[in-house]
């Protein structure tokens, strides 16, 4: 396996109530080259914990994770993250924005990087502008083409379309698809949307709520490309939401 995540556990102190909050209790799962992968689960059940805990951002109280057989102690290049909030540099133009993690590079190395993934999210001609200009559509995409142009082996995507309109996260979801086909990058995808996690992923990771464990691993074989055809209208995609629910406990 490409990624491997073995029976994670992590807690942290609550210094107030001194209490322990447990909130992932042994979590396991598995991704291979190429795969999306979609982590899905109730409200406050740890999936940011662990999509950090992925990055080296967090530390894991037990268990441990796996890229290419090489065990994460902290953050590395070979991962890049998507986060929730655009989390963009408001005085930086959008161009200096996406290279601002590969300035390590000689000047036009760096420059044809962040010419390759702004035109891979559809953002030519937007080289100069500043993140106020730009809608939130366009500022995450800004936040894609940024990890991409580490072009890291794992991506990372923290609930990356929670801030925008169901419509900009429609199209928004279609361009993401046709950047992880093109890219062939496997991606862990953090969500709380059901539709999303059907619609983005090869398999689904259903989480409890906290503390959390694996209840289920779906398998989602609806056909691909799926931006090319009506794939929310299939007796397919209907099943799988109908299963999911049930996962979820959302079925009566």
């Amino acid at each position: 396996m490409f990624v491997e995540v073995n029976d994670v556990k992590k807690s942290f102190q609550m210094s107030r109530q001194k209490e322990t909050l447990q909130v992932l209790d042994g979590i396991s799962f598995s991704a291979d080259q190429g795969e999306v992968v979609s982590i899905i689960g109730p409200s406050g059940c740890g999936k940011t914990t662990l999509v950090r805990i992925l990055a080296g951002i967090e530390k894991q109280d037990s268990g441990s994770i796996k890229i290419e057989n090489h065990e994460v102690t902290g953050p590395g290049s070979n991962r890049g993250m998507v986060f929730q909030t655009f989390n963009l540099f408001p005085w930086m133009t959008i161009e200096q924005n996406v290279g601002i993690g590969i300035l390590d590079l000689p000047e036009e190395e760096r420059k044809k990087r962040v010419e390759t993934y702004l035109a891979m999210v559809n953002l030519q001609g937007f080289e100069k502008y500043h993140p106020h200009q730009l809608s939130g559509g366009m500022q995450q995409r800004v936040g894609v083409a940024r990890a991409m142009a580490l072009e890291p082996k794992v991506l990372l995507v923290d609930e990356a379309l929670a801030n925008v309109d169901a419509q900009t996260a429609e199209q928004l979801m279609d361009q993401l698809l046709q950047v992880f086909a093109k890219t062939k990058k496997t991606v862990i995808y953090v969500t709380h949307n059901m539709d999303e996690a059907i619609y983005m992923s090869n398999r689904i990771v259903v989480l409890s709520k906290r503390p959390s464990k694996v209840i289920q691993v779906l398998d989602d074989e609806l056909p691909t490309p799926r931006w090319e055809k009506d794939t929310r209208a299939m007796p397919e995609y209907g099943q799988l939401r109908t299963t999911l629910r049930k996962s979820l406990g959302l079925a009566r």
